[in-house]
This record gives C-alpha cells, sequence and structure tokens, in this order.
C-alpha cells in the first residue's frame, strides 16, 4: 500500500470513530485528547477572565470617584476659615494636617490650633465641617480639633540670639517721638550699610504700622516664631502688625 493511500484511509477512519462516539455520547474530547485543542474550554476562559477583569475595572473606578484635585478642592474650602486673633485664614497659617480621604469618600484631617484653650475652637469645627461636606465628592468628614505640642522653652531668648547690638528708645512718658527718634536711627544705620529690625515693644498703643508701611502684610511663621515684616531692607515687628487695636493681657505685665 502506497503511503499517500495509507494516509487518507487512516484519516477516513479517524473521522468516522469521531462521529461515532459523538452519537453514542461519548466525551470526545476526554476519549481522544487534544483532538479540539482545547478550544471550547480556551473560549470559556476568556469569557470568565474578560468578565472578572471588567468588573474588577468597574469596582475600582467606583472605589476611586473623587476627583484627582480632591485635595486642593478641600483646602480651597477651607480657606475661607479666618483666625480672627491672627487676622489668616488657617490654610496659610498651616493649621490642617494629615488631610486625607478613603475609598468611601469620607475626608479626614485634623485642625492644629495654637492654644488648647481657644474660646471658639467648636466654632471653627463646625465651619470646617459644614464647608468640605458641601463638596459633591465628599461623602463624610471627620474633624478632629488638636493644639500644638507644649514646649519647655529655654531662659535665652533664641530670636535674639543673632542680635549683636540692640539700642533701646524709651521715655517714661508718651507723645514725646520715641517711635519717630527709633524709626528715623534704624534707616539712617540701614542706609550705612548696618542690618537693622525694629522691634516696636508697645501692646497698648503701637504705633509702628502707622510710621512704615511693609513690602509686603502676609504673616509668615517660622516654627512657633512670627517671622519680621520688611520695608527697603529693613525687618519690622510690631503686635499693630499681627492684631489690630490694644492687647489684652492675661495677667500682671
Amino acid at each position: 500500500m502506497s503511503k499517500k493511500r495509507f494516509c487518507s484511509s487512516t484519516i477516513t477512519a479517524f473521522l468516522y470513530c469521531a462521529i461515532l462516539l459523538k452519537i453514542c455520547s461519548v466525551d470526545v474530547e476526554a476519549f481522544i485528547p487534544g483532538l479540539y485543542k482545547n478550544s471550547q474550554r480556551h473560549v470559556n476562559w476568556k469569557q470568565k477572565n474578560h468578565y472578572a477583569t471588567s468588573k474588577m475595572t468597574s469596582t475600582q473606578l467606583s472605589s476611586q470617584s473623587y476627583p484627582e484635585n480632591w485635595k486642593e478642592q478641600v483646602l480651597s474650602q477651607l480657606s475661607t476659615v479666618i483666625d480672627p486673633d491672627l487676622g489668616m485664614d488657617i490654610v496659610s497659617l498651616n493649621f490642617i494636617k494629615q488631610l486625607e480621604i478613603d475609598e468611601d469618600n469620607k475626608v479626614s484631617f485634623q485642625v492644629e490650633l495654637t492654644t488648647p484653650a481657644c474660646p471658639i475652637k467648636q466654632e471653627f469645627q463646625d465651619d470646617c465641617t459644614k464647608l468640605v461636606q458641601s463638596l459633591d465628592f465628599v461623602s463624610n468628614v471627620q474633624v478632629e480639633m488638636t493644639s500644638q505640642p507644649v514646649t519647655i522653652r529655654e531662659t535665652e531668648a533664641t530670636g535674639m540670639s543673632k542680635v549683636g547690638s540692640i539700642i533701646a528708645v524709651s521715655s517714661c512718658k508718651g507723645g514725646v517721638g520715641k517711635s519717630t527718634t527709633a524709626v528715623n536711627l534704624a534707616f539712617a544705620l540701614s542706609k550705612m550699610g548696618a542690618k537693622v529690625g525694629i522691634f516696636d515693644t508697645d501692646v497698648y498703643g503701637p504705633s509702628l504700622p502707622t510710621m512704615v508701611i511693609p513690602d509686603s502684610e502676609d504673616i509668615q511663621f517660622v516654627g512657633t516664631q512670627i517671622a519680621p515684616l520688611q520695608h527697603n531692607g529693613v525687618k519690622l515687628m510690631s503686635f499693630g502688625f499681627v492684631n489690630e487695636g490694644s492687647a489684652v493681657m492675661r495677667g500682671p505685665m
């Protein structure tokens, strides 16, 4: 028998066998492994895998339904809350800590005040909650009110540690020209090349803000200290720059 006739007979017999097994309800794929190259199983696997992938993708999208700039939107809302003592918003004062959002779109953060005895602490908390809750993507808001940790202050005034010389201008009587003398002396020394700063220690009626207008009136904090303002290279600090009116002393002065 030629090789060509043998191959043709073999293929014919193989097909008859497959048809007979199919009629007798025999699992052709199990009886003749690799006959269909697991085509049906491959199709089923692809369908299941596509369904699982689609389900996972939809779950991921639903769990991240907040915008990418959610933090900017939250801080923008909180920037409308003003500290009445410092005259600045709580975002610029760096009061907002640990701002987070979870998979359920619940926003949580801390408002770190300068003192735990803040008389309007509850008002701060209510305003922050209401403002953040007004955002469309926010489901819930948790605001924790905290305060800056109490630290033991050194006996030496660290703010004056780099000051080489101090010129005190004082008088036992008001209206004699103390502020005028101090301001003219400071700017004269600055023009002569000295690095000068004016510290107005009058907490009852500070006059430095009425005599010198700073280049920028924004108050900046450096740690627990207030950075001095400046005008033409001369550094300025006065109670009148951080609060309007007289200071209320809580104890003997």
